[in-house]
C-alpha cells in the first residue's frame, strides 16, 4: 500500500498528450499538476510512443509498424530468448526491460530536469496492464498472446520487469514513484471464451504490483465489475473510477473505508475529455457541485467526508492524445482550477497559482 501520502483533491494528468515536444509537455504538466507529476507519452511525436508499443518495446520477437495498429510477436527462434528472459525475471534483473530513449523522450527529459526543477512528491508512469496487453498483442497467427500460455507468461514477466526498471529510474526524480496500469479490456473476461477469469486477472495484477517494487494504481476504463471488494483487497494502492463506477463503490462502504484506511488513493476521473466538445461544454462549477453531491451521498452511506477528501485525486476521464493541443491544455487547466476550488472549499492547503 502507499507510503502515507494523502492527495486531498490535488490534480494529476493522464499519460498520453498531443504534444510533440517533451519540454513543452513537461512545462505544461509542472504548471497544472506539479505535486503528482505524470511522465507523458507523446504518440504524435513518434509511433514508438503508442501505449502498447512503449510498454513492450524490447520484448522477444516483437514487431510493430508505424502504419499499423497491430502489434505481433513472431514465434520463430524465440526459445533461447524466452529462457533468458525467464532467468532475468527470477533473478530480478530489470535491466533486460530497459526502455530505449526514443520510445519515451519525456522520460529522458524528466530525468535531465530532476536536478534543475522543483522535485514532485510523486511521479506517475502510465502503462497498459497485463490483461489488456495479453489481448492486444498477437502471435504471428493473429492469436492474442493470452491464448498462448508460454508467450503470455513471458509477457507478464517482461511487464513486471519494465515496471520495476521504470520505478528504479524515476526514483531519482521524485519522492515516490507510481505506476498507473490501464486495463480497458477487462470486460473480455466476461466472455465464456476467455482463458482467464476474474480471479486470474486479480492474481496477475497483484503479481505485477508486487514485482514492481513500488506503488501501483489501476484504471479499469469504463468497465464495472461485479466484485469490487476483491479489487479493493489487492495490493494495488490506488483506484481510478468514473461517476458510474462510483455508484457501485458507495454500495460497499466498509470495503472502501478499509481501502482508504490502508492508505489507498481514489482517483476521480471527472474532467470530461472524451472529445473536443466535451471539454468545451464542461465547467468547473458543475464538476464541483457533482463532487459535493457525491460526497454527501457517501457520507450518508457511512463513508466520512474527511476520509474520502484526504484520499482523493482529480483527473481527466481519458487520455488526452486524441485532442488538439489547445483543448488538451484547456482540460488540464480546468482540472487544476477544480482542484484549487475544492481545496479551498474543504479548507485544505492552497495549491500553487496557475
Amino acid at each position: 500500500m502507499s507510503s502515507g501520502f494523502r492527495p486531498a483533491f490535488l490534480h494529476t494528468a493522464p499519460g498520453g498528450l498531443p504534444h510533440t515536444s517533451a519540454i513543452e509537455a513537461l512545462s505544461l504538466l509542472r504548471s497544472v499538476a506539479p505535486t503528482v507529476l505524470s511522465c507523458p507519452r507523446l504518440p504524435r511525436r513518434s509511433a514508438n510512443e503508442r501505449a502498447f508499443v512503449q510498454a513492450m518495446q524490447g520484448f522477444p520477437g516483437l514487431v510493430s509498424r508505424a502504419d499499423d495498429t497491430r502489434i505481433l510477436v513472431e514465434r520463430a527462434d524465440l526459445e533461447a530468448r524466452l529462457e533468458h528472459l525467464g532467468l532475468a525475471y527470477l533473478s530480478r534483473q530489470n535491466s533486460i526491460a530497459a526502455l530505449d530513449a526514443d520510445y519515451s523522450v519525456a522520460l529522458g527529459e524528466l530525468l535531465r530536469q530532476a536536478e534543475l526543477r522543483a522535485r514532485p512528491t510523486i511521479v506517475t508512469y502510465h502503462l497498459p496492464g497485463p490483461v489488456s496487453l495479453g489481448l492486444h498483442l498477437t502471435d504471428d497467427q493473429q492469436r492474442p498472446l493470452m491464448y498462448d500460455e508460454e508467450l503470455f507468461e513471458a509477457m507478464v514477466q517482461y511487464l513486471a520487469l519494465r515496471m520495476s526498471w521504470l520505478s528504479a529510474r524515476l526514483s531519482t526524480a521524485a519522492d515516490q514513484v507510481v505506476i498507473m496500469l490501464h486495463e480497458p479490456f477487462l470486460s473480455a473476461l466476461d466472455s465464456p471464451f476467455s482463458p482467464l477469469g476474474w480471479q486470474d486477472a486479480l492474481d496477475l495484477l497483484d503479481r505485477v504490483a508486487n514485482d514492481a517494487g513500488g506503488d501501483v494504481w489501476l484504471n479499469i476504463g469504463n468497465y464495472t465489475p461485479e466484485n469490487w471488494p476483491d479489487l479493493l483487497q489487492t495490493s494495488l494502492s490506488g483506484l481510478a473510477f468514473n461517476t458510474v463506477q462510483l455508484v457501485h463503490l458507495t454500495q460497499i462502504p466498509a470495503e472502501l473505508r478499509q481501502f482508504c484506511e490502508r492508505g489507498g488513493v481514489l482517483i476521480w476521473r471527472l474532467v470530461p475529455t472524451e472529445h473536443e466538445a466535451a471539454v468545451q461544454h464542461a465547467t468547473v462549477e458543475h464538476m464541483a457541485a457533482e463532487i459535493d453531491q457525491t460526497l454527501a451521498q457517501m457520507d450518508a452511506a457511512g463513508l466520512p467526508t474527511e476520509q474520502i477528501v484526504q484520499a482523493s485525486l482529480i483527473s481527466p476521464t481519458n487520455e488526452l492524445d486524441h485532442l488538439s493541443v489547445p483543448t488538451a491544455e484547456q482540460a488540464l487547466r480546468m482540472g487544476a482550477a477544480l482542484s484549487a476550488l475544492l481545496r479551498e472549499r474543504y479548507q485544505l492547503a492552497p495549491t500553487l497559482p496557475l
